[in-house]
């Protein structure tokens, strides 16, 4: 999927546009999936959204089958298709698939990028580093939190790209939805604590002297952090859940 239409705003309620009808429901499904308002294991119905936006089934039908492809939703043979379930093991492969991927990345951009690719790469770092809700540990506004979630992953989505790789370009598109997906189940997990403060420009500088090793190890580091941090909020939101879950014992 295209770093361009996963954005902060994408599913909010607009007019159909001028794009095909089947890749404006996949981008309505996929806003309501972000925005949480479609949870893990609920269920989809096309004749149901079909009815609520006015159009035939089948290209809603068309565009299940789109998200069933990335991975998005799950269809279950007599038992409907429901929004495919988000775990730690899940987050885990994302991150070792981006370490896999993101510092070789680093490296090649710092041997090939043009200096006005490298400037757009480090105007999105800057703004991470500004954002207001760096620093914070809960996610007190949906929107500001998608917003930043989408300067994230255009900053790396843009790293890659300014790799001059085409196909690693899309390969790694197709991790996008994934990874935000997985912030909006785990929401805490991503809130940048201030000891990680400056670590994209870090990335960014190593990039700017054009060190590829020095950049890559600044990717690594970064990833490795992220990862540590995921882990740990997947296993915080398990315990929560396992406590809330608990009946309390009658004193």
């Amino acid at each position: 999927m295209g770093s361009d239409r996963l954005n902060a705003n994408v599913g909010a309620s607009s007019p159909l546009e001028l794009r095909p009808l089947q890749q404006q429901i996949h981008d309505n499904l996929l806003g309501k999936i972000l925005r949480g308002e479609l949870g893990p294991g609920e269920k989809i119905s096309p004749p149901d959204i079909a009815e609520s936006l006015g159009v035939s089934v089948t290209p809603v039908r068309d565009a299940v089958n789109l998200l069933a492809a990335e991975g998005l939703v799950q269809v279950r043979p007599r038992r409907g298709t429901v929004v495919a379930p988000m775990s730690g093991e899940d987050v885990a492969e994302l991150y070792e698939i981006r370490l896999m991927i993101e510092p070789a990345a680093a490296e090649l951009v710092a041997r090939r990028a043009t200096d006005a690719e490298i400037a757009r790469i480090r105007w999105l770092a800057e703004q991470l580093e500004s954002s207001p809700a760096t620093g914070r540990d809960t996610v007190a506004d949906l929107d500001v939190y998608l917003a930043e979630l989408s300067v994230d992953a255009d900053f790396h989505a843009e790293l890659v790209h300014a790799a001059g790789n085409r196909r690693l370009t899309t390969l790694y598109a197709g991790l996008r939805p994934h990874v935000s997906v997985a912030r909006i189940n785990f929401p805490r997990m991503h809130r940048s604590r201030p000891d990680r403060r400056g670590e994209h420009l870090r990335v960014v500088e190593g990039i700017e002297a054009r060190d590829g090793a020095r950049a890559r190890a600044a990717m690594t580091e970064h990833l490795q952090h992220a990862l540590g941090d995921a882990l740990r909020r997947v296993a915080e939101s398990r315990g929560s859940t396992e406590t809330e879950a608990t009946p309390r014992a009658e004193p």
